[in-house]
């Protein structure tokens, strides 16, 4: 896992918590430590989706759950 969150993902993340972006780290659990809803977490993979021109399957969204996470799962589809 990359020891440094991308700024583009801090920002999609941000935008849909309003945190400041130093809390938002690649161990943050997005339900846990971050608060994040279901319904906040749909319209983040939707953002996710749409910014980075990916499709996530519903089992991949079923696996995530933190930041790195996140990350992980765009750079994986970014190297396909």
């Amino acid at each position: 896992m990359q020891a440094k969150v991308n700024n583009k993902l801090k920002d999609l993340i941000d935008k849909r918590l309003e945190r400041d972006s130093a809390e938002i780290l690649p161990q943050s659990r997005l339900s846990q430590d971050l608060g994040m809803s279901v319904v906040k977490f749909a319209r983040l993979l939707k953002d996710i989706a749409n910014v980075y021109r990916i499709d996530i399957s519903k089992e991949e969204k079923k696996q995530i759950e933190t930041v790195g996470d996140l990350q992980e799962l765009i750079e994986k589809h970014r190297t396909r």
